[in-house]
């Protein structure tokens, strides 16, 4: 009897420490997060979900939305997209996580998965209009991929990087040339951004070569 109490004692005291130190963690995402900081903020949501025992599901949902809304803001999706689903699998309260879970599906190509949650979500709004359009762009993207056109579009290594690239523009009225912001590794500098964890945003140069490429 006196080992079973000391098992139990012992035990006690180690989730009392676990949850101590979730909710440090906790407090330090909120932190992150009310200054747009969504890379750092994730990295502590991550850490606190670790420490949580399953048996607390609303404190482990509450933290998987958090997360979720991380990578979302981020534009992470293939992260939000299993955040996301274990913060419904443990029962967050608000069903705008099953939209963003499509969102997130669909963005990554799941074109299946992101139409069975959208659906679900409409049951719950109905009148729901980023969800309607969500689920005719999963609807019309699956049937372009199963009957594509007689276009290809591929991907050119010399223009994307592995990180984000956007706003590509010509220089003035020359076609020859393209200037691209993206923080791929070649960015200069060596800081990183706390908001997408990537580095800071630099300019870079193509140039069409004298073959034409």
């Amino acid at each position: 009897m006196k080992k079973n109490g000391l098992y139990i004692l012992i035990m006690l005291v180690a989730m009392i420490v676990a949850s101590c130190s979730s909710e440090k963690g906790i407090r330090k995402g909120d932190q992150f997060f009310a200054i747009m900081e969504y890379n750092e903020a994730s990295k502590e949501y991550k850490k606190a979900y670790r420490k949580i025992a399953p048996q607390e599901r609303k404190k482990r949902a509450e933290v998987a939305w958090k997360m979720a809304e991380c990578y979302r803001k981020s534009n992470s999706p293939q992260f939000s997209i299993g955040a996301y689903q274990n913060a419904i699998r443990y029962g967050y309260p608000d069903s705008t996580a099953l939209r963003h879970l499509a969102d997130a599906q669909l963005q990554k190509g799941d074109y299946k998965a992101a139409q069975k949650n959208y659906e679900l979500f409409l049951e719950k709004a109905p009148e729901n209009r980023m969800a309607q359009i969500g689920l005719q762009s999963a609807k019309q993207s699956d049937a372009w991929k199963k009957n594509p056109s007689l276009y290809i579009v591929k991907k050119d290594k010399d223009l994307n990087g592995q990180r984000s690239d956007c706003c590509p523009a010509y220089v003035g009225e020359d076609t020859t040339m393209i200037i691209t912001t993206s923080t791929r590794k070649d960015a200069t500098g060596d800081d990183i951004s706390g908001i997408t964890g990537q580095k800071f945003a630099d300019l870079f140069l193509t140039k069409r070569d004298e073959k034409g490429k």
